[in-house]
């Protein structure tokens, strides 16, 4: 296979694997790699330009080979390619390699970002095969210009696994502003103990967009929802409450919302309120499954086993690999006296 015909099976390599066919990518990525063409380096390779797009090429072939693996959890394999096409990089950009080469066709900030992209991916195959260490070795030697979203959003959870909170809450942070409408990281950053009013601070700081400015700006909704989030992580319940009607008064639909305030008044014993908000929101997606085994506690306490067996078949039928509908299926069992099953439930969560 012709050097020069690369470009052309790069472009359908990609396009299979955006189809799932990672099969295909793997075959044809390695034949590409085996050709004799492709081993030796092209006879017009003195030329920078060929030479370096030649050893571009194989390091793309190495990363796409290591992304279909990946996708089949090959873990221990894609992570060996991603190590070839790393060390390939850094021949690259060796002074050696600059002598004849300067990669000067290629932008340095899609350089950058492809070096980062490729670290990433070693880290989570490290992070698969349940190697935190090397993960968070390989991790904490990224050059500072390198360190992207995902970046801090992976080093965090590392963090928070080693119990290394400070550190946690600083990437966070940092995750923050780069995703500063990001309610995953908020909810993070309050269960390590930031509290509403920095947490508003951060978002804020980091608001360049004049537009983006504006969104934040009207009826302050986003910084109402972050003090949401906080009163009812705190367990500052009758503020809570007040919060969360004053914000389902503007979106009263929402099913994030609706869920908070079922654990919220749950939580200050108004089961009345409770109930109607978990009924408004059972109307509202009936098929919604996250916190949904939290919610169940409450029917649990009821003694509501009917509508508890609809609540676990409803959220098992929507997401059959996800843990809520087995917790909920237990918590029935449990209300059944049936322990056995109840014990098995429990099981297959852990399982």
């Amino acid at each position: 296979m012709e050097h020069c015909q690369f470009f052309m099976l790069s472009r359908e390599l990609r396009k299979l694997y955006a189809a799932g066919l990672y099969d295909s990518v793997e075959i044809l990525a390695q034949l590409y790699l085996s050709s004799s063409s492709s081993i030796t380096l092209p006879e017009d390779s003195n030329t920078t330009k060929n030479k370096d797009s030649y050893l571009n090429s194989v390091i793309e072939c190495n990363e796409l080979i290591g992304d279909a693996l990946y996708a089949k959890k090959e873990i221990k394999r894609a992570l060996s390619y991603y190590r070839i096409s790393t060390q390939q990089k850094k021949y690259l950009k060796s002074p050696s390699s600059r002598e004849s080469s300067s990669l000067t066709f290629i932008s340095p900030c899609v350089e950058e970002n492809s070096d980062i992209s490729l670290i990433l991916k070693e880290c989570q195959c490290l992070i698969d095969m349940k190697d935190s260490t090397a993960a968070l070795s390989t991790l904490e030697i990224v050059p500072q210009r390198l360190r992207n979203l995902r970046y801090y959003l992976i080093v965090g959870e590392l963090y928070m696994e080693s119990n290394l909170k400070e550190k946690a809450k600083s990437a966070f942070k940092e995750a923050l502003t780069r995703a500063p409408l990001a309610i995953e990281i908020v909810r993070k950053l309050v269960g390590l103990g930031v509290d509403d009013a920095s947490l508003i601070a951060i978002v804020h700081d980091s608001s360049q967009e004049e537009d983006f400015i504006e969104l934040l700006q009207h009826e302050k909704w986003y910084n109402q929802l972050i003090s949401v989030i906080y009163l009812t992580r705190t367990y500052q319940v009758q503020k809570g409450v007040m919060a969360i009607q004053k914000l389902l008064s503007v979106f009263p639909k929402n099913c994030f919302l609706l869920t908070m305030a079922v654990q919220v008044h749950s939580d200050n014993e108004q089961l009345e309120q409770s109930n109607a908000y978990y009924q408004q929101l059972r109307r509202t997606d009936p098929m919604l499954v996250d916190d949904m085994d939290k919610i169940a506690l409450l029917l649990f306490h009821n003694k509501d086993d009917i509508e508890l067996s609809q609540l676990a078949s409803d959220v098992i039928t929507s997401q059959p690999n996800r843990p809520e509908g087995y917790n909920i299926a237990a918590l029935y069992s449990a209300i059944k006296e049936e322990f056995g099953h109840a014990l098995a439930f429990v099981e297959k969560v852990s399982t």
